[in-house]
């Protein structure tokens, strides 16, 4: 029963995976360091293998990549994040007039664009805009 409980709690844990990779990656490393060494450094000839300005090309492709997708990626969020605060905002209020929907279409929406300024210039002058709410 207690081999069962210790086998669940580390199930549960979310970092037992990562930190079993992270192990075994360093032990991996070690142990391919130390043939490579036994060998005399001669397990892959040094044209497969290539040089300094070989490795830095790559690892600066690699970190381009890499901020090239966190940028992408925050981008699309920010404008989903947007795209969702629009949308809960447009069904909160109703509309100042009726004839307020413009003809005009936009992009990526099959609904007119009503922008909160356009149906409120449209209400009466006498009232301030963030009073028109019907």
């Amino acid at each position: 029963m207690r081999r069962f409980r210790i086998v669940h709690a580390l199930a549960q844990c979310l970092w037992i995976i990562p930190s079993l990779g992270l192990l075994s990656g360093i032990l991996l490393s070690l142990v391919i360091v130390a043939i490579d060494r036994r060998i005399e450094n001669q397990l892959l000839s040094q044209s497969i293998v290539g040089n300094a300005a070989d490795a830095q090309s790559i690892l600066t492709t690699i970190a381009t990549a890499v901020v090239t997708l966190t940028s992408m990626v925050l981008t699309v969020t920010l404008v989903a994040v947007q795209l969702a605060m629009g949308s809960s905002r447009r069904g909160s209020s109703a509309p100042c007039s009726t004839t307020a929907a413009t003809s005009s279409r936009s992009p990526f929406s099959a609904r007119p664009s009503r922008s909160r300024s356009s149906r409120c210039a449209r209400s009466t002058p006498a009232r301030p805009a963030n009073l028109c709410r019907v």
